[in-house]
């Protein structure tokens, strides 16, 4: 169904959804679908604020985080749908495992959700445009504990917190730390493009991907309604209290009376959990 979601909106609509950027890198990775499409190459946040998972682990990763939601909605009280359903959102967002198009994906599963539940959605935005306040404030938050994850990474690499955003900051705070007769000399100029999915130091992704991986997956088997996280609390507050209740911005498509659980349901069958 994620991968159904993701292919409804991103099919034939690639050339409004891709920076020139974005098409070219597509194109000298030899990628030639994308819909629906879980990557087989690096991704992650813009702006190199979060490197995600590994392609090759991607699998593992979403089977946990569906089960863990699945389960999630078996036993969800109404009051907890806000909380259920910005775990799904910032979870879905560090994985990023599509190409393109992941944080309006994971905005179309919150919808979902709220459906599942039977419970009135409450939308980012309520005209669709991502450009909204409210939805530059809830990217906002996801990106703010995207880096307080950088950060609890670099705590368990052994190294201070303290001045680590992105996912470079913690490169560079690596190199210092384990590699200080190297440090100079890789990082003796300003880089115009910081070191993301490559780095000089073999090894270093490795050792990257590696502890980030598993605290990622320890966070999503973890996770509870009972005693969620405080940035999931966070998020799941702004929906709450910030969130429309209306969605009325349709100029191309006349969705009256029309559910998206329907429209999967026609296209995948009825009954299915929430698969990839």
């Amino acid at each position: 169904q994620l991968r159904c979601i993701h292919f409804m909106g991103m099919a034939g609509n690639e050339a409004v959804m891709l920076y020139p950027s974005q098409t070219r890198r597509l194109q000298q990775e030899r990628v030639t679908r994308i819909a629906g499409e879980i990557r087989h190459i690096p991704t992650g946040f813009g702006d190199y604020r979060f490197n995600a998972p590994r392609p090759g682990n991607l699998q593992v990763l979403l089977m946990v985080y569906t089960q863990k939601i699945t389960a999630l909605l078996e036993n969800m009280h109404r009051d907890d749908i806000f909380n259920l359903v910005s775990f799904a959102q910032y979870y879905f967002a560090l994985l990023h495992p599509f190409y393109e198009r992941c944080g309006r994906t994971s905005e179309d599963l919150m919808y979902l959700l709220f459906e599942r539940t039977g419970i009135s959605k409450h939308y980012i935005s309520y005209t669709g445009n991502r450009s909204s306040s409210l939805a530059q404030e809830r990217m906002t938050l996801i990106n703010e504990a995207a880096e307080a994850f950088n950060r609890k990474i670099a705590l368990h690499f052994g190294l201070n917190p303290q001045g680590i955003e992105k996912t470079p900051d913690l490169y560079k705070a690596l190199t210092a730390h384990y590699f200080p007769e190297q440090f100079d000399s890789i990082y003796a100029q300003e880089l115009s493009r910081p070191y993301y999915y490559s780095h000089p130091i073999p090894g270093m992704l490795t050792a990257y991907y590696f502890l980030m991986e598993a605290l990622l997956f320890d966070e999503i088997r973890d996770f509870s309604l009972d005693n969620p996280p405080a940035h999931i609390v966070h998020l799941g507050n702004h929906l709450r209290e910030k969130g429309e209740k209306h969605y009325t911005y349709q100029p191309h498509w006349n969705w009256s009376g029309l559910r998206l659980l329907d429209v999967l349901d026609n296209l995948l069958g009825r009954g299915m959990s929430l698969q990839t």
